[in-house]
């Protein structure tokens, strides 16, 4: 009987807690720069815009920035930090992914 209830205990933590740890992974990995830094990109803060751009949060190891990609222009704003253009293949994807292109 103890070992139904352990049996049963795991299963409800288990459903109970799978959901939970689902929503803590908002952060894509887009790749490796050629800097040698990781960039994510919070897929939950991507808003689109009416102006032709979106807002967006991104991740440079742990360094978290807001952004806001112009999408016909290929380019995005990094708060504080300037307008970018994709210098490699992973802020380009960077772009990509949240223009939904």
């Amino acid at each position: 009987m103890k070992i139904q209830a352990l049996i049963a205990t795991v299963i409800a933590t288990a459903l109970t807690t799978t959901p939970v740890l689902a929503q803590l992974s908002t952060w894509v990995y887009m790749g490796q720069a050629d800097s040698g830094e990781s960039i994510y990109v919070n897929r939950d803060s991507i808003v689109y815009q009416q102006q032709n751009h979106v807002d967006f949060v991104y991740k440079v190891d742990d360094e978290v920035i807001a952004g806001i990609a112009y999408c016909q222009e290929n380019r995005w704003y990094a708060s504080e930090e300037g307008i970018y253009s994709p210098s490699g293949s992973v802020t380009q994807s960077m772009v990509n992914y949240v223009c939904g292109v």
